[in-house]
């Protein structure tokens, strides 16, 4: 399984985790149970109060047809 960074680029809307942010974000910190990433499009910092695990499955970008 696939760990989660700092640097890290989470892809699209991440299940709803980060309320309605639709937007490219880049992780800032990965704590035991939180993640704290910021909103590229509008610069907000967002939380993630969760097993950052649960996050790596929206490193990838998914690809529409």
């Amino acid at each position: 399984m696939p760990s989660l960074y700092v640097g890290d680029i989470l892809y699209g809307y991440c299940g709803g985790c980060f309320d309605d942010s639709y937007n490219e974000k880049i992780v800032l910190h990965v704590g035991r149970d939180y993640v704290v990433v910021r909103e590229q499009f509008t610069g907000d910092a967002l939380l993630y109060n969760g097993n950052p695990a649960n996050l790596t499955e929206y490193l990838t970008k998914e690809e529409y047809a």
